[in-house]
């Protein structure tokens, strides 16, 4: 079965976006000119949230891959990897508990 490519994860806002790699490193950034008018500090803020999000979601996805595969839960443990749990609490530090935006908003299509 072939991998599905991850999909980049959008600000709440939809002007910023962001693909990582499973350590939060980034690896595609899209930022709106609009937010260039903002204070770098809060700037900055944003970007490392989402960019944490998507490496979040990045080792969920791998978990869950090695649970398919069948290694046992105590060898998951042993990893580290977060868990669907703590995805939940990293989304909801980006988007404060709505839903994640569609990735038009904002933009023109």
């Amino acid at each position: 079965m072939a991998e599905k490519p991850p999909k980049p994860v959008v600000s709440r806002a939809g002007t910023i976006s962001v693909l990582t790699n499973e350590r939060g490193l980034p690896t595609a950034l899209r930022i709106d000119p609009r937010e260039l008018r903002r204070r770098p500090q809060d700037l900055a803020d944003e970007i490392l949230a989402v960019c944490q999000l998507s490496a979040t979601r990045a080792q969920v996805a791998f978990r869950r891959g090695l649970v398919e595969q069948g290694c046992t839960a105590t060898t998951i443990r042993g990893l580290g990897l977060p868990t669907d749990e703590d995805l939940a609490r990293a989304e909801e530090k980006v988007y404060g508990g709505e839903d994640e935006p569609p990735p038009t908003w904002l933009r023109s299509v």
